[in-house]
């Protein structure tokens, strides 16, 4: 039985089913080593920590700027509120007619 790898280059020959089961560990093992490597990097990119802050002045600067994103969330959501009306924008204008100036 022939097989050949998925590298153009490369052509391998399986004698045996015990053959076939080898590179197949080879395969996992390669791609288990890969998966972490995939991770550690995906980690180190998108999931860094914080500093924690070491004095008062540091403490305060994260939580205005913590305040200023929930404030900053909070009148964004009001003003589709009040543009949209309790989700018109979804289902439309159905049986609402628009007001004439």
């Amino acid at each position: 039985m022939q097989n050949t790898d998925t590298s153009p280059k490369t052509k391998r020959e399986f004698r045996s089913l015990s053959d076939i089961v080898a590179y197949k560990q080879q395969l996992r093992e390669k791609i288990d080593k890969d998966e972490e490597t995939i991770t550690s990097k995906w980690n180190d990119l998108f999931h860094k920590e914080e500093e924690e802050p070491r004095n008062r002045a540091q403490k305060l600067a994260r939580m205005v700027s913590l305040g200023t994103g929930v404030f900053d969330g909070a009148l964004l959501g009001w003003k589709l509120y009040r543009r949209y009306q309790e989700g018109a924008f979804l289902f439309g204008n159905f049986g609402k007619k628009k007001k004439r100036k």
